[in-house]
C-alpha cells in the first residue's frame, strides 16, 4: 500500500512524522510529497515567501491551496493521501491528522487565529465542509481534546463516524535505561523545531527558573538541566534569574546529544502553556515522569500515568472550547506576571518527587510502559492508521 505524505508546498515538517516516516505500518510504504527546497533557486524560493507574505485574503488562499494541490496532483500511483496537520479541498481520497481545530482555518486566518478564536467560530461552514468532502475519508487529531475541540466546533454528528483519535508514538532509542547519579537532576526541554521567541516562552521557561531556585533552597544535591536555546532577547533576563542555582545550560536540544544528559535526570519540569508534541515523551523513552500544567491537553495524556499536573490558578486556559491559550496573552503572562498558587504546586509537587525516589521512578517507568508497549506505542498507532488506510482506501 502507498500513502503519501504531504506536508505543504516546501515539504518541511516538525520531528515528530519522522518517527511516522520510519516507522510505518505494517505493508505501508510512505511516498512524501513536495519540493525540496534545497533545491529551489534562492530567487524563486524567496519571491515565493514575499507573495505569501504580502498577499492579503483569498488571494493568500488561493496561492497556499493551489501549491499544495498542484504538488498532489503530480503524485502519481499512490493509493492514498495523508494529509498532516491540514486539510484542503481535494478531488482524491484522503486522510488529514491534526493538533487542533485551527489547523483548518483558512490560509489567511491561521496565524491570526491563535490570539483570536472568534476567528475560527467564523470559519466554522468552511471547516465543515472541508472535512465533510466525500473525499476526506477520515479524520485523525492527535489527542481527544483536539477531537473534542473538533465537535465543539461543527458538532459531532456530521463527522463522529470517520473520526478516530490517533497517538502519536515514538520509537525507543537503545540507551534508554537511567545512569546512575548522586544529584537529583531538574530537565528542562525547549525544541529543535521552532525559533522564534514565542515557542521559547510557551514552554514557561522563566517559571520552571524560579520554581526551581525555591525548590533548591536547602538542598545540595539538585540541579536543573536547562537544555533549550535562550533567544538573545532574553539572556540578560535568563542570566539573572540564573544567579545562585546550579544549572547546566544546553542550548543544542538535538537527541542523541542529549541522551546522556537525560539518562542522568530525575524528572521533567514542563510548567507550560502548551502541550508539546514531543517533550512528554522525550522524558518517558528515558524513564523519567513528568511535571506539568493542565492546560489543553496535558491532563489527557497524564491520565493513564507517567506524571502529576498541577492547575493554573491566575491565567486563563481556555478549556471549556478545547483550545490553547492565546499567543498573546501567553507571551504578556510569562515576561511580567506570576501565577504563584500553581508554582507552589509545582514546588510542592517536586518536594514528593525528591524525598520519594523510588515512586518518582515508578511514575517514570509507567510513562515508558505506555509508549513503549502500551496505548502511546508505535504498536497502537500502527494498527490504528493501517485499519484506517485500508477502510478509507476501501470507500
Amino acid at each position: 500500500m502507498k500513502v503519501a505524505l504531504n506536508f505543504g508546498p516546501l515539504n518541511k515538517h516538525h520531528s515528530l512524522y519522522d518517527e511516522l516516516i520510519n516507522y510505518p505500518p505494517e505493508n505501508v510504504e510512505y511516498v512524501v510529497t513536495g519540493i525540496d527546497s534545497k533545491k529551489i533557486p534562492k530567487i524563486l524560493l524567496q519571491t515565493y515567501r514575499l507573495m505569501k507574505r504580502l498577499s492579503f485574503g483569498f488571494i493568500s488562499d488561493y496561492i497556499n491551496h493551489s501549491t499544495r494541490k498542484i504538488l498532489l496532483r503530480t503524485q502519481k500511483n499512490v493509493d492514498l493521501f495523508h494529509l498532516c496537520n491540514h486539510a484542503l479541498m481535494f478531488n482524491k481520497k484522503f486522510v488529514c491528522d491534526c493538533e487542533r481545530v485551527n489547523v483548518f482555518v483558512p490560509f489567511r486566518l491561521f496565524e491570526q487565529s491563535a490570539n483570536d478564536y472568534s476567528l475560527v467560530e467564523q470559519s466554522k461552514e468552511y471547516i465543515r465542509k472541508l472535512l465533510m468532502q466525500d473525499t476526506c475519508c477520515h479524520i485523525m487529531p492527535w489527542t481527544e481534546t483536539a477531537k473534542q475541540s473538533l465537535f465543539a466546533l461543527i458538532g459531532s454528528d456530521c463527522i463522529a463516524n470517520k473520526t478516530t483519535r490517533v497517538p502519536l508514538a515514538v520509537r525507543i532509542p537503545e540507551n534508554h535505561t537511567p545512569i546512575e547519579h548522586e544529584s537529583f537532576n531538574v530537565l528542562f526541554l525547549g525544541t529543535k523545531n521552532f525559533k522564534e521567541e514565542v515557542h521559547f516562552l510557551v514552554r514557561g521557561p522563566f517559571r520552571a527558573l524560579r520554581v526551581f531556585k525555591e525548590f533548591s533552597k536547602d538542598k545540595k544535591d539538585v540541579n536543573l538541566i536547562f537544555a533549550c536555546a535562550v533567544p538573545e532577547t532574553f539572556k540578560k533576563k535568563f542570566d539573572l534569574m540564573c544567579k545562585d542555582i546550579k544549572i547546566t545550560y544546553l542550548p543544542n536540544t538535538i537527541f542523541p546529544d542529549l541522551e546522556e544528559y537525560v539518562r542522568k535526570c530525575d524528572v521533567l519540569l514542563y510548567p507550560s502553556y502548551m502541550t508539546p508534541a514531543m517533550a512528554f515523551y522525550d522524558a518517558w523513552k528515558y524513564h523519567l515522569p513528568v511535571l506539568t500544567t493542565d492546560v489543553f491537553a496535558n491532563e489527557e495524556m497524564l491520565q493513564n500515568g507517567g506524571g502529576i499536573v498541577c492547575k493554573f490558578n491566575k491565567f486563563f486556559i481556555n478549556s471549556k472550547k478545547y483550545i490553547p491559550p492565546y499567543l498573546e496573552d501567553i507571551i504578556a503572562f510569562e515576561k511580567e506576571k506570576v501565577d504563584e498558587k500553581l508554582e507552589e504546586d509545582l514546588i510542592k509537587q517536586l518536594d514528593y518527587l525528591y524525598y520519594n525516589r523510588e515512586k518518582a521512578k515508578a511514575i517514570g517507568e509507567n510513562g515508558f510502559k505506555r509508549i513503549s508497549e502500551g496505548d502511546l506505542s508505535i504498536k497502537v498507532r500502527n494498527k490504528l492508521l493501517l485499519d484506517i488506510y485500508e477502510n478509507a482506501i476501501s470507500q
